[in-house]
């Protein structure tokens, strides 16, 4: 006699739940569906494609940031993103059609 196979596709995974019930930030990921199940979009809808950077920092910036991501729950990638996102939105402010020539300039 053969054993039953068993059906996990109707099953929430435990870690999504976990994760939403401990996020505190107002937005929310995008949920599309899919064929088979729903699949959570943590990226931004514009962007595509994730990039890595790396970044060095001293010992006590590393150290801080990874308490105040804690504290926060939430990520040090995340705030770094959000840190990143603003200081672009500042320069674009600062200097008006600077980073656009430059987009031109280097495609």
């Amino acid at each position: 006699m053969q054993a039953k196979k068993k059906d996990f596709t109707q099953m929430e995974n435990p870690a999504d739940i976990l994760q939403d019930e401990i996020s505190t930030e107002p937005d929310r990921p995008e949920v599309m569906t899919t064929g088979k199940r729903n699949v959570v979009s943590r990226k931004a809808p514009e962007q595509k494609r994730s990039e890595r950077m790396g970044l060095l920092v001293t010992p006590a910036t590393a150290k801080d940031i990874k308490l105040i991501a804690s504290l926060k729950e939430t990520s040090v990638n995340a705030i770094a993103n959000k840190l990143l996102e603003n200081y672009i939105k500042n320069y674009s402010k600062k200097n008006p059609n600077t980073l656009e020539s430059a987009r031109k300039l280097f495609k």
